[in-house]
């Protein structure tokens, strides 16, 4: 079950990361935005980064959680940048 949890984690990751280098092209071609997509990757970046750091906390169980490993922190970093721009639903719209 690990593997594929760990398989759709970076499935997401890699669909984010097109997402953001079409917005890169995009923005360096000087084409408009036809739907947002700096934003779109911004806040698909955000949910993946912190669903692939649960996924391994869950994964190293009990290690995940010591501060010793980088997992750690990684986890709490992503939940302030979360609770530091305030509501998801608020930079959607």
């Amino acid at each position: 079950m690990m593997v594929f949890k760990k398989a759709a984690v970076t499935a997401e990751a890699e669909t984010t990361r097109l997402l953001a280098w079409k917005a890169g092209w995009m923005g360096n071609a000087g084409l408009p935005f036809q739907r947002a997509e700096s934003s779109m990757a911004k806040l698909d970046a955000e949910d993946v980064a912190l669903e692939s750091t649960s996924g391994e906390i869950q994964i190293l169980g009990y290690y995940g959680y010591r501060r010793e490993y980088p997992v750690e922190k990684g986890l709490a970093m992503q939940r302030l940048i979360r609770l530091g721009k305030g509501q998801q639903k608020l930079s959607v719209w």
